[in-house]
């Protein structure tokens, strides 16, 4: 577990910037040997895989430092399966990488060709669930693209949108990725995260409008009445389905934070695991009853 940030003596400030480099790279080293490859889909066989930033990643998750694994992936694995409502095998990849951006999840990024490649590694191509929990770097680095009068009003009311010109590179992004991987297998399911903060996180604390802002954008892309969300192409029931990252009895509990004040910390994960499980379960449950309906029809 890595030593709170604040007055610390030269050791503690060597530890705790070693371990903020070590942290991402143990995840990735037991990601590569335990986390298993993924075997095409099936009737009998399914793949969820998440993507995106570290908090998709599980960068904060002090449980890897004994060999568990990081974030929610795991962590909904053994809550889905203990509901009893999945009828066939599906298996969980967490592909979350740390400090990444929307932009580095476009199609024909590294990231992305990595991830939905034909290769022994690509288990996003052969998942039919994708989780995207993207957008928080995005905000850190300053590569939102807000237009500078769109910071300037007031955001709108639920169920006014904003304009295509009044969009953010980082919303646009997310749109042209998710146009793609519902593209590309018909039978994909895709949930979109706001961008997960809360009282007491860095995204609340200094960047909050510029945040607000681009969570309305994002979650704005799974309404259907939005012209802009996801056209001009038709998904009808595979519309993207917003998930909620940020709901204040998960972040909003004491000591849910990791001390980067960014990504949370094991308790908070294992919080927004059992938040989020109900959501991927239902995605799952879509795509078995997809199935279901080849074989009688």
């Amino acid at each position: 577990m890595p030593p709170k940030k604040g007055a610390m003596n030269p050791a503690l400030a060597m530890w705790y910037a070693f371990w903020t480099w070590f942290h991402p790279h143990w995840i990735r080293f037991l990601l590569f040997f335990l986390g298993g490859v993924a075997k095409p889909p099936t009737r009998a066989n399914h793949n969820v895989t998440i993507i995106g930033d570290g908090v998709a990643m599980g960068v904060g998750d002090y449980w890897v430092a004994i060999g568990g694994g990081a974030g929610i992936a795991n962590r909904i694995k053994w809550l889905i399966a203990r509901r009893r409502k999945i009828r066939t095998k599906w298996e969980y990849f967490n592909s979350g990488e740390v400090l990444s951006t929307s932009a580095d999840w476009l199609p024909g990024k590294k990231l992305f060709d990595k991830c939905f490649s034909k290769g022994v590694r690509g288990c996003g191509k052969k998942s039919e669930v994708i989780v995207l929990m993207i957008g928080t770097q995005d905000i850190l680095k300053g590569e939102v693209g807000m237009p500078e009068e769109v910071l300037k009003r007031p955001i709108p009311a639920p169920g006014e949108f904003y304009k295509e010109e009044e969009l953010c590179q980082t919303v646009k992004n997310i749109r042209d990725t998710i146009r793609v991987l519902l593209e590309t297998d018909p039978r994909r399911r895709v949930l979109l995260c706001d961008i997960m903060s809360g009282n007491g996180f860095r995204l609340d604390s200094e960047f909050a409008h510029v945040y607000d802002c681009v969570n309305k954008q994002i979650i704005d892309l799974t309404k259907a009445k939005n012209p802009l969300a996801v056209g001009p192409y038709d998904f009808g029931d595979r519309f993207p389905k917003w998930v909620h990252m940020s709901p204040p009895k998960v972040v909003g509990k004491r000591n849910v934070k990791c001390s980067d004040g960014v990504h949370l910390n094991s308790k908070g994960y294992k919080g927004i695991s059992d938040w989020v499980a109900a959501d991927i379960e239902q995605a799952m449950l879509q795509v078995e009853f997809t199935y279901l309906k080849g074989m009688i029809g």
